[in-house]
């Protein structure tokens, strides 16, 4: 009787550990799917993110002659970048 018990014991741990890694591809693939969804989402959000597509809403950047973006009217500008290019300033 005890040996049933024991043997029953075993075949049950055996039949779970077999469901669990039948299971186990199912499990990769959906994490993978997940996985690259969130990819997917964190490239959207950094495409609309980006400051070119603030160009393309008719924004520019002006920028110094040592290249850095300029903020106030008291600078002297070098460049002005738009959506479809860069206007040198002399």
């Amino acid at each position: 009787r005890t040996m049933n018990i024991i043997i029953t014991n075993k075949m049950q741990s055996a039949e779970q550990k077999l469901a669990l890694v039948s299971n186990f591809p199912m499990f990769i693939d959906n994490k993978i799917k997940t996985l690259n969804q969130s990819l997917e989402h964190i490239g959207q959000m950094l495409n609309s993110l980006s400051y070119k597509n603030v160009l393309q809403r008719g924004y520019a950047i002006v920028r110094d002659k040592d290249n850095k973006i300029i903020s106030t009217s008291n600078s002297v500008p070098a460049s002005v970048e738009f959506a479809d290019g860069i206007l040198k300033i002399d």
